[in-house]
């Protein structure tokens, strides 16, 4: 009775297992140690493409491998007396279409016998998901990484946490250099002073974000650039602000070109209008000199004694302002409509030389120390040498001007990689104050007592009459840069 009970049971257990063998959600294939597969589930068959009868017994593993060489090794090492053989592994599963599976399977031999039991999961939908998400993250990662704007994370105390290269290319700070630091570092004192960035930190908890806010913004070699500041907030699982997300975009260019366009119409409203009003006061200003001459030489003439000698200190001083204002006039008509010059292939080097040699005496004179980094093979430019020359001359007169008794004036020539040449002309005068940036290329606006108004405007017309470029950079008692480039011949 006991052994007719345990046949009965051992029935069930061998149905039990058949079933649970058959209907698993994983394939399994049995194999015996010759590679040949004795037995395999309906899941097994459903992955392959073939039935029961024309797997069992008739095929090979290797038949539903891609990457047979390395899945083969590990069979035979399986097999060896003391192999140590993984059992847990990744391949590649061929179909009976050529289909290729990508398969996760747990093998191992079964104690006592000539075969292994294998149990695959097919992960195909999985992986390439996993793969696809990969990509789309390091795509992302790559647009972030790469973007010409500067991408920065901060924490809630402003501590740098990302930096990409944009932001490299824009503060001149490897990330190296810049991680763990605070953000404080790229913003200027005089901003730090007005409590920007807790105006800004504040604006970004309440909305949420804060966009195109134009500051200005320093670079590791201290340069100031103007940038368009975007911010957004940070949160956690819990929706809690965690830092802010800041986009930065360098429209220094920008300002520059739109401030040079607004320059030019201006320049052109005037130049329309000036030629004319020129021309109305100098024909009764040449009319006063002719009659005041007339004058002086009546008054000798006729009542001259030793009452009148006196009269003669107001006629000279009347003969001077109508002769200044006359110089004021030729000037002013030389901006408005200058003269049609010849151009020719000329080199820039040539030009500052002679106007050194003209100004020199009075630099020295100054107590001021006059540096040249000319480039000995600077490229010609189409040029008028006049106007090149007043262009140099202006530029330098200024900066003596501007400059202090052992103050310093650098003028440097440089060929571009783009086929231009920069002329830079920078003193470490007084500087120019804050507010009176925007207008020192307007007509007739001067900080001098005796200054026209006239000489920055005419050296930005005759720039822009050699289809030039005309920049510069400021600070009150630290001194100004004037950056000029021109295309070569």
């Amino acid at each position: 009775m006991p052994r007719k009970k345990t046949l009965e049971h051992l029935k069930k257990s061998e149905k039990f297992y058949r079933i649970l063998f058959e209907h698993s959600g994983t394939a399994i294939a049995v194999n015996n140690k010759e590679g040949i597969i004795t037995s395999v589930n309906k899941t097994f068959c459903d992955l392959s493409g073939y039935s029961k009868n024309q797997i069992e017994g008739k095929k090979h593993y290797l038949e539903f491998v891609f990457d047979k060489e390395r899945v083969k090794k590990i069979h035979e090492k399986r097999w060896k007396k003391d192999g140590e053989s993984p059992t847990k592994y990744e391949y590649t599963f061929l179909t009976r279409n050529n289909e290729k599976r990508l398969i996760d399977i747990t093998i191992n031999r079964i104690p006592k016998t000539d075969v292994s039991i294998a149990s695959m999961i097919d992960n195909t939908e999985k992986k390439n998901l996993e793969r696809e998400m990969h990509e789309k993250d390091q795509f992302l990662a790559n647009i972030l990484q790469e973007s010409a704007d500067a991408i920065i994370v901060i924490d809630n105390d402003r501590i740098i946490k990302t930096w990409n290269k944009g932001a490299e290319l824009i503060f001149g700070y490897k990330a190296g250099e810049i991680f763990g630091k605070n953000f404080s570092v790229l913003v200027p004192k005089d901003l730090m002073d007005q409590n920007e960035l807790e105006k800004l930190r504040e604006n970004v908890l309440e909305f949420g974000y804060v966009r195109n806010y134009i500051t200005e913004r320093i670079r590791k070699d201290l340069r100031r650039v103007t940038v368009a500041e975007t911010a957004t907030l940070i949160k956690d699982e819990h929706n809690i602000p965690i830092g802010r997300a800041v986009i930065l975009r360098d429209i220094t260019e920008r300002i520059r070109f739109e401030q040079q366009i607004t320059q030019n119409e201006k320049m052109l409203a005037i130049g329309t209008l000036s030629a004319s009003l020129a021309h109305e006061i100098k024909n009764p200003l040449n009319s006063m000199v002719i009659n005041l001459e007339i004058l002086k030489n009546q008054i000798n003439k006729h009542v001259r004694s030793e009452e009148t000698k006196g009269f003669d200190k107001y006629l000279d001083i009347m003969q001077k302002e109508i002769h200044r204002l006359d110089k004021v006039m030729k000037d002013f008509l030389c901006f408005a409509k200058p003269q049609t010059a010849k151009f020719k292939p000329i080199n820039f080097n040539t030009v500052i030389e002679e106007v050194i040699g003209f100004i020199e005496p009075q630099i020295t004179q100054a107590k001021v120390l006059l540096i040249k980094r000319l480039e000995p093979s600077l490229y010609d430019i189409h040029g008028e040498e006049n106007q090149l020359k007043q262009i140099v001359l202006n530029l330098l007169l200024n900066s003596m001007q501007a400059a202090r008794e052992g103050d310093s004036i650098t003028i440097e020539t440089k060929n571009l990689s783009d086929g231009k040449i920069s002329v830079v002309i920078k003193d470490t005068g007084t500087g120019i104050k804050e507010e009176y940036a925007p207008m020192i290329f307007d007509l007739f606006f001067t900080t001098k007592e005796h200054g026209s108004g006239l000489g920055l405007p005419t050296v930005f017309q005759l720039v822009k009459n050699h289809g030039g470029t005309i920049n510069f950079e400021s600070k009150e008692g630290v001194g100004t840069t004037f950056s000029l480039s021109f295309l070569a011949t």
